[in-house]
């Protein structure tokens, strides 16, 4: 052979070498329909012997490599929508398309994208929201891993799965999000260490409803509304919260040591009491409530529904009325001769003013929104010495008659002389009956001269709770028994507080009655105004000083007592705040 022949051979032969790749071609798939996972096998020509080099899909995605030749594709079938579609096959740059495959079943409806979480640690308990689209409107094709633990889907949408973090360990977590035939582990979770509720002290123990509380501990919440607070069964307001602090306002209770308990999430604490006991309360004593002449002899009073204070004065026979804003005076009830006006009353039930005339022994009535000027209309007779009325919260009527030493009742609608029926009869048991007033139980507390108090029930059975005796001592604390009175001329009850006032006239002093733990049984006496010395000194009720104080009223809220001093010929009032 010669040279140059054999040029052309070895020519030849090196061309071959560099041809390029076989042509990619797609012979035949099976099966060409099936499910997400299936297994396909792919005949052809021209593919990669490395797996990563053949890219293969269906309708985008791509399906999973399990075994690859030059000629054969062994492949899994990846999720998709129900249909048909081409399969496409990419090798080195070149693509073909093959054989179309259609999902039976098991297919999805719309791809799943799970977007990043918002909220990436918590609690145990929290609920966390996993955003994003392809997930089944239906909560029971959908699940959510963390690590190995399911998660509780609470609420489920196309868009958006809500999961409660189930019961896991302090750490990291990976989320497999499933929906339907798809899944996604691109999320993970921080599942954090609770920390654990602490309250280490309050202040004050003790107090009433509407007392400010402060709770020192730990891990409390900073968003006031996720601490609950409850002093004996019942809710307390959170004002403000911080990790380390709560301040609350206690709630109503009775008097009594109860339990408080503070709960943030899943975690409760309890240990820590708290007293309820009677507020303790600031009596201050001024002489501004009206000007102009001297008023003499002062006795009931009472508040009328448009603010006004009436007063009954024995001297004219008349009931005045008093604009506190003003300081104006007029007459309500004209002169009704030899009457002596003593106690009043207005009666809730048809707003008039009830005046019981001690001289006359009659009660009578005015209606104070027709005006002043009016003339009195009696409804009751026939009992010397009427001191007293007042009415209950059926509408009920009593009449206090001092020397007989009995409460007459008066049905509701039937104010006359045929209905009276004795409701309290003390006759023989001491000097006579003065004043009287219903406590918010309903009970008729009456003051007894030279005596005491007695309670009668709503069934007319009486107890004596305060006094022993005539005299000035207030007595010890918690025996209501040991105090001793000369002439209770007026008797008031505070029924925001339960407190029960009465004026002392003889002893220059207003007292009250606090009832204790037990009620009235461990109630004690105190003196809220007066030294016992006769004078006309304002301030401290402790220093004030009064000079026969008579009638007396209190306004609604308890804020207020009205008094006339008989003697000093003014009215005055008590200023009754909290400490």
């Amino acid at each position: 052979m010669t040279l140059a022949a054999l040029t052309v051979v070895c020519g030849c032969q090196k061309e071959t070498e560099n041809q390029g790749p076989e042509e990619l071609k797609v012979i035949f798939m099976t099966p060409t329909e099936g499910i997400t996972g299936d297994k396909v096998t792919i005949t052809g020509e021209g593919f990669s012997i490395v797996p990563s080099e053949n890219v293969v899909t269906l309708n985008g995605a791509r399906l999973t490599a399990v075994e690859t030749s030059v000629t054969v594709l062994k492949m899994t079938v990846p999720a998709n929508k129900a249909g048909t579609y081409p399969l496409v096959v990419t090798v080195g740059g070149k693509t073909v398309e093959g054989p179309e495959f259609t999902y039976k079943e098991g297919a999805y409806e719309e791809k799943l994208v799970v977007e990043p979480l918002e909220k990436t640690s918590g609690y145990s308990g929290d609920q966390i929201v996993i955003k994003g689209k392809g997930f089944s409107a239906d909560a029971k094709e959908n699940s959510v891993l963390f690590g190995e633990k399911a998660g509780v889907i609470t609420a489920s949408s196309t868009t958006q799965l809500t999961v409660t973090v189930p019961e896991l360990a302090p750490g990291e977590y990976r989320l497999t999000v499933k929906a339907g035939v798809q899944t996604d582990a691109s999320l993970t979770f921080t599942c954090l260490e609770v920390p654990v509720l602490k309250v280490t002290n309050i202040s004050p123990t003790q107090g009433h409803a509407g007392t400010e509380i402060v709770i020192e501990g730990e891990n409390f919440s900073a968003v006031a509304s996720e601490n609950k607070v409850m002093i004996g069964g019942k809710n307390a307001e959170v004002k403000t919260a911080s990790a380390t602090e709560l301040t609350i306002i206690a709630p109503e209770n009775e008097l009594g040591i109860y339990k408080v308990v503070v709960a943030v999430g899943k975690q409760t604490v309890e240990g820590f009491e708290f007293e309820y006991v009677k507020p303790e309360l600031v009596y201050t004593v001024s002489s501004d409530v009206h000007s102009g002449d001297k008023l003499v002899f002062l006795t009931g009073m009472a508040m009328l529904p448009d603010g006004r204070l009436a007063v009954a004065c024995r001297a004219t026979h008349e009931i005045k009325v008093f604009d506190l804003q003003n300081k104006k005076q007029s007459v309500l009830v004209n002169k009704y001769a030899d009457a002596h006006p003593w106690n009043i009353s207005m009666n809730p039930d048809d707003k008039m003013l009830y005046i019981a005339y001690k001289a006359k022994g009659e009660i009578g009535r005015v209606d104070p929104s027709k005006g002043d000027g009016q003339n009195v209309e009696i409804v009751v007779s026939g009992h010397a010495n009427m001191m007293d009325v007042k009415f209950d919260a059926k509408g009920n009527m009593y009449v206090l008659v001092r020397d007989e030493r009995k409460i007459y009742k008066y049905p509701k609608g039937q104010f006359n002389n045929a209905s009276a029926q004795v409701f309290v009869n003390l006759d023989g048991k001491g000097e006579g009956l003065y004043s009287m007033d219903f406590d918010a139980d309903g009970n008729l507390i009456i003051g007894s001269q030279r005596d005491g108090f007695y309670l009668a029930a709503s069934d007319g059975k009486v107890t004596k709770i305060v006094g022993n005796g005539g005299g000035s001592t207030d007595g010890e604390a918690g025996q209501p028994l040991t105090a001793q009175l000369v002439q209770p001329v007026a008797t008031v009850v505070d029924k925001t507080r339960g407190d029960v006032y009465f004026a002392d006239p003889y002893n220059q002093k207003i007292r009250r009655i606090r009832p204790g733990k037990k009620g009235y049984e461990d109630a004690t006496v105190s003196t809220v105004a007066g030294t016992g010395v006769a004078g006309n000194s304002d301030g401290d009720g402790s220093t004030a000083t009064l000079k026969m104080p008579y009638g007396m009223t209190m306004t609604a809220d308890g804020s207020t007592i009205y008094f006339s001093d008989m003697e000093n010929q003014i009215i005055r009032k008590i200023s009754v705040t909290e400490k």
